[in-house]
């Protein structure tokens, strides 16, 4: 068989096989962007929002109806240290406030709404950040965080915490109403671990191909397991799960 041919049959199935082990990660990416953009369609006309650690400013596209208000350290170029996972393209547009995110430079409860979404693992002294959250949004605003409670290093060298709990949260705005959804349960959080575990010997054998063998090996492993675990309910997300999606009102 012409080695062209071959080397295109061998990508075919491993994109398929990528395919089918990324379908919870994906689901729950999906289940966050649609967490995001349902509160941000269901502020008020003309309401203002802070968008901290706005970077590509990706909920942008939902905010038509806002006053709305970018900040970011930009400091990241996507490509980082290249040890960790990196974004590639990082294109991002005029960012109105360049800042550190523990020290925004404006008056407190300058805003009706603030989102901080995918960032607190970025920086490096997260209880001031929450603390500053909280000074920017007005009494009786609103803030939305998602934050992974367990994740791989990316965006590395900015890369400081692998997650958080739902009680820090609960504990750094004990005076507000603070309401937490899980994006998976502890099952789901598994599966979505042998999918990125995928990735990272997919890595490997583009630059080792004799790790060729051990990704087969690890594909014939993972499918029945990945198939069990999707036969399981969302259960123990309390113990294990792959992010937060927390919403405060203060």
């Amino acid at each position: 068989m012409n080695k062209r041919i071959l080397s295109n049959l061998i990508g075919r199935f491993f994109k398929l096989i990528q395919r089918f082990l990324f379908i919870s990660a994906n689901r729950t990416n999906k289940c966050r962007r649609e967490f995001v953009a349902d509160f941000l369609k269901g502020l008020p006309d003309n309401a203002s929002l802070l968008d901290v650690g706005a970077g590509i400013q990706k909920y942008r596209q939902f905010c038509s109806h806002l006053r709305y208000t970018s900040q970011d350290l930009a400091e990241y170029d996507g490509k980082g240290d290249g040890v960790g996972f990196q974004s590639g393209s990082w294109d991002i547009p005029d960012t109105d406030i360049i800042s550190d995110i523990t020290s925004i430079p404006v008056p407190d409860s300058s805003f009706d709404a603030a989102i901080c979404t995918d960032v607190l693992e970025h920086v490096p002294d997260v209880i001031s950040s929450l603390s500053e959250l909280n000074r920017v949004v007005r009494p009786g605003g609103h803030i939305l965080i998602t934050v992974p409670s367990q994740c791989d290093a990316h965006q590395t060298p900015y890369f400081f915490s692998g997650g958080y709990s739902a009680y820090l949260f609960k504990k750094v705005f004990s005076g507000s109403n603070v309401t937490v959804e899980y994006e998976s349960g502890y099952f789901e959080t598994i599966d979505q671990k042998l999918a990125l575990g995928f990735g990272v010997l997919v890595s490997f054998v583009k630059k080792r191909p004799l790790y060729l063998s051990i990704l087969l090996g690890y594909i014939i492993f993972s499918i029945p397991i990945v198939l069990l675990l999707r036969t399981l309910p969302k259960y123990a997300a309390d113990i294990g799960n792959n992010g937060l999606l927390v919403l405060i009102k203060k």
